[in-house]
């Protein structure tokens, strides 16, 4: 079984969302950010959110969607990011990949927090805004997810393995990120500046082989 103290988490948002985030001290789910109004810049597709906030049900945890959780990946080369890259046709957000960062934490360290403050976790073996996924919430459905598939780089034949989620009820703590994953020296340098009041402050890393 996977030691999910082994097993990293990332977020991805643009770099203008990261001044709300630390002000609030919490990553949102997509429908506490719709409440409040808080989400600077869209990245993602809207009418994937809207099967995530009003369609799909994390099965786990009945009566709770998709879309109350905040979001997290388990590897990098995200088929999203692709698309980000490509600035497809029915994305809003055509900045292209370069002002996207994430922020990375660890499955453990969330699932422990998550516990600790009475919030619901769980993890899908899929995309969770495609219908497709099963949901779960105990370690040892940890084989359940496709590591092998989450960390292709190229991932044609196994795109819905490779989007397999980790998933925290309704916010997640900003103290929580160790790092920050950017494209080159000149986001690392905006991050910086917009972190460097803030209590908390993650290692601000260029990893450019984290992009397409």
């Amino acid at each position: 079984m996977k030691d999910p103290s082994r097993i990293p988490i990332l977020h991805m948002t643009h770099i203008d969302n990261l001044s709300s985030i630390i002000a609030d001290g919490f990553l949102w789910s997509d429908k506490i950010q719709l409440a409040k109004k808080h989400c600077n810049q869209e990245i993602g597709l809207s009418h994937v959110k809207q099967r995530r906030l009003n369609e799909i049900e994390v099965a786990c945890h009945p009566g709770t969607m998709v879309g109350d959780y905040v979001p997290f990946y388990f590897h990098v080369h995200a088929p999203m990011l692709y698309y980000i890259h490509k600035r497809g046709d029915e994305l809003g957000y055509k900045g292209g990949q370069e002002d996207i960062v994430y922020l990375v934490s660890k499955m453990s360290v969330a699932i422990n927090w998550a516990e600790e403050n009475e919030k619901k976790w769980a993890f899908t073996n899929g995309n969770a805004g495609a219908y497709l996924c099963d949901f779960y919430n105990k370690f040892e459905d940890l084989d359940k997810v496709n590591w092998e598939a989450v960390k292709q780089r190229y991932w044609s034949d196994c795109k819905d393995a490779k989007q397999a989620e980790f998933l925290v009820y309704e916010q997640f703590s900003w103290n929580m990120f160790e790092s920050i994953g950017v494209y080159d020296a000149a986001h690392q340098g905006k991050v910086e500046r917009i972190i460097v009041k803030s209590a908390h402050k993650p290692i601000v890393k260029v990893k450019a082989g984290w992009y397409y």
